[in-house]
């Protein structure tokens, strides 16, 4: 019987030695989970620090987006102004080549009349529609250019 009561007793002294290794074991996996929950909750924030800044970024972007499409809009409505413009100028070259202009040198290169006309003053000259009368023409007097320039009732 004593050495069941032996066995018994050495029994026990494993049994405690196990029993104290098991709440090391436990005391240790505690230390984990608290570390581990610490972690968790740095992550949680660093996670809603980036889901912040993340919708600021997509803020920012839509703004941006609209601000283009401002501008695109903008450009194109000046494109067509442009456009409108170009052909009215296009229109109007058109228009300025197609008149029949005769240049002042051929003008001055006239055949004059032979006839001797005089004016007595420039009232007379308006009168008979002749003012300004120049250097050459029919009735040009130095009485009536007071400038001497050769064109008589300016």
């Amino acid at each position: 019987m004593l050495g069941l009561l032996m066995g018994g007793a050495s029994a026990g002294a494993g049994t405690q030695t196990e029993l104290s290794a098991l709440k090391a074991q436990m005391s240790s996996l505690e230390a984990d989970i608290v570390a581990a929950q610490d972690e968790a909750e740095v992550s949680a924030a660093d996670l809603a620090s980036a889901t912040a800044s993340n919708d600021a970024m997509l803020k920012e972007r839509d703004s941006a987006a609209a601000r283009v499409a401002e501008l695109e809009a903008a450009a194109t409505a000046a494109q067509m102004e442009l456009d409108a413009r170009a052909a009215t100028i296009a229109d109007l070259q058109g228009k300025v080549a197609a008149q029949s202009v005769t240049p002042p040198a051929a003008e001055a290169e006239a055949p004059r009349s032979s006839t001797s006309v005089s004016y007595k003053n420039c009232t007379a000259a308006r009168e008979a529609g002749a003012a300004p009368v120049r250097r050459g023409d029919p009735g040009y007097g130095s009485h009536l250019d007071r400038d001497g320039d050769g064109i008589g009732c300016e």
